[in-house]
């Protein structure tokens, strides 16, 4: 079992200073020089595509598992039995952002007509840059599974029981599945557990050494919450006032944003009542799935929206 990060006591976070203190102003500004690296990153397409690049570099998992672990056997197969034969090629669907993914083609499926299909925009299977490609592809496809949703597939439910495994995790918020969608994520885990906790333990170790390079020792994060009109709230929601301490589980992996105003933003766009939480987490716990003691002010979103 890995050591870091633990799942500490609650005692262990301290609460958030006051909104409009020096202290809070100090932490948002480090929260968005980590943010934009220093303003180098100036949009989402962008920093997707530093992470992973980084994050394919540095995963210790082979390519076939990569693929396998990001896009099954049926997915990913071309991918994966194609590597290194010079007869094939790949054709990236996004020249920019070649991590969006690229068709597998046989040389006599080109067509001369297609731009696409030209050979300085295409990647032979066995040039030195088509494993790299297929890294890059297969790391997008797994942090892919997350932005669709943190619960409502079946790779981003194993992703959830890699985390708890990985990271020692005790005390996190259970999310009911029938027994198919368990035995799916049983499988999910049973081909692929290395690769997904490789995948989570690589975005650790990767974040800890930004932070140490940087002298951070702590830093205050947000997330939101919120509760569409006639579901009913958990019990500690339900009597929160501004500014009080609370302990709510939460699952492995929850979003949190070292921005208040994008989660503010995400809640304003939601109907029925929302809070924002705010915690002051150790380094060492970042990226962590999940804060139990945090510091809440509460609110009503006004419009629909959908999950960011």
């Amino acid at each position: 079992m890995s050591e870091q990060p633990t799942n500490e006591a609650s005692g262990a976070y301290s609460a958030p200073p006051p909104l409009g203190s020096q202290e809070r102003i100090d932490h948002q500004r480090a929260g968005e020089t980590l943010l934009t690296d220093d303003g180098r990153i100036t949009d989402t397409p962008h920093a997707k595509t530093v992470a992973i690049q980084a994050l394919a570099a540095r995963m210790r998992s082979s390519t076939p598992e990569l693929i396998l672990a990001s896009m099954g056997l049926v997915v990913g197969n071309d991918m994966a039995a194609h590597l290194g034969n010079g007869r094939y090629v790949l054709v990236p669907h996004n020249e920019r952002y070649p991590s969006m993914g690229a068709d597998v083609l046989h040389l006599d499926e080109l067509d001369p007509t297609d731009p696409r299909h030209a050979p300085d925009r295409t990647v032979r299977m066995d040039a030195p840059q088509a494993d790299p490609m297929i890294r890059m592809i297969a790391v997008s496809e797994l942090m892919g599974s997350w932005a669709y949703g943190s619960n409502n597939n079946v790779r981003v439910l194993a992703l959830q029981q890699a985390a708890q495994e990985e990271f020692g995790l005790t005390g996190v918020l259970e999310w009911q599945v029938d027994a198919k969608a368990r035995f799916a994520v049983g499988l999910e885990l049973d081909y692929n557990r290395d690769a997904l906790r490789d995948f989570l333990r690589t975005q650790y170790e990767m974040t800890q050494e930004v932070l140490a390079a940087r002298g951070i020792t702590e830093v205050l994060s947000y997330r939101a919450l919120s509760w569409p009109k006639g579901t009913e709230q958990p019990e500690w929601a339900a009597a929160l006032n501004i500014g009080e301490t609370v302990e709510a589980r939460q699952r492995p992996l929850a979003s949190w944003s070292a921005d208040r105003q994008v989660v503010a933003e995400w809640l304003e766009q939601r109907r029925g009542n929302g809070a924002i939480l705010a915690a002051r987490k150790p380094a060492r716990d970042l990226p962590r799935p999940g804060c139990r003691v945090v510091s809440s002010s509460t609110g009503r979103a006004s419009s629909s929206g959908t999950r960011t």
